[in-house]
């Protein structure tokens, strides 16, 4: 195992390949339930990719030092997609390489530990939340940001920017593109750039109808014009407000 990662308490984070994980994690524990659509999503995106998807998310596991195993108590769903993906790679003679995702563990633990964890352990919370910024996104993931980036300079020209800094209601291509990564990470990469898009539109709807959601001050008349005139407003206060974004998301879950 490589250096850590963090530390939070029991918790100690790790950057490792996926064979550790594979090989090492022998049974699950017996609250979590099994996301199909979750684990079906993630073997479509790494027989897409070719290559296992790298979670965005730690995989949080236990060890038992007296049996020296492990088990999983979250993030089944990505040892099992990957578990089917690793058997798909392997048919083809091919191996998932040093692909790597981070693990989280507690050691010298019960199932009384584990349950406690599971239920009612806020840390893990916080663990997903600094984890978030350290977790690559895949190539293809990649990708599709940047297209959607392509998207909205196209559909909003006259808001695109080249400047340093640009003034608000305008913004620079590269600073969308951070802020897609951001909500991507921020909702735990369980939603497509697709999915991103839509929640993008349906704020800027917000947006134009409420302006007490974003209304400032400082703000100049003539920016508020040309939002209403054009009919964009995400970057009215000078910055996508992603925590808005992950707000909205939570109302359609």
């Amino acid at each position: 195992m490589e250096n850590a990662l963090y530390r939070k308490g029991r918790h100690v984070g790790y950057v490792t390949n996926w064979r550790f994980i594979l090989c090492k994690c022998g049974r699950w524990f017996k609250c979590p339930s099994i996301n199909i659509i979750e684990v079906n999503r993630m073997i479509e995106i790494g027989l897409r990719d070719g290559q296992l998807p790298v979670p965005v998310v730690p995989i949080f596991l236990a060890y038992n030092r007296s049996t020296d195993s492990y088990f999983c108590y979250d993030g089944n769903e990505q040892i099992e997609a990957c578990r089917y993906i690793d058997n798909i790679v392997r048919f083809y003679c091919k191996d998932i390489g040093n692909a790597k995702a981070i693990v989280d563990i507690i050691s010298d633990v019960n199932d009384d530990d584990v349950y406690f964890e599971c239920y009612h352990n806020t840390e893990r919370r916080d663990i997903l939340h600094m984890t978030t910024c350290l977790a690559p996104i895949a190539h293809s993931v990649e990708e599709e940001i940047k297209g959607l980036a392509v998207k909205y300079v196209t559909r909003y020209p006259k808001f695109a920017s080249t400047a340093m800094s640009p003034r608000s209601p305008n913004f620079k291509i590269e600073k969308f593109i951070e802020d897609v990564r951001n909500i991507y990470k921020r909702l735990n990469a369980i939603v497509s750039i697709s999915d991103i898009d839509i929640l993008l539109e349906r704020l800027n709807e917000i947006y134009a109808n409420d302006h007490s959601v974003w209304e400032n001050s400082k703000i100049k008349p003539e920016a508020k014009f040309k939002c209403h005139q054009h009919g964009f407003w995400l970057y009215i206060n000078g910055d996508l407000n992603v925590d808005h974004i992950v707000e909205l998301y939570s109302r359609f879950i």
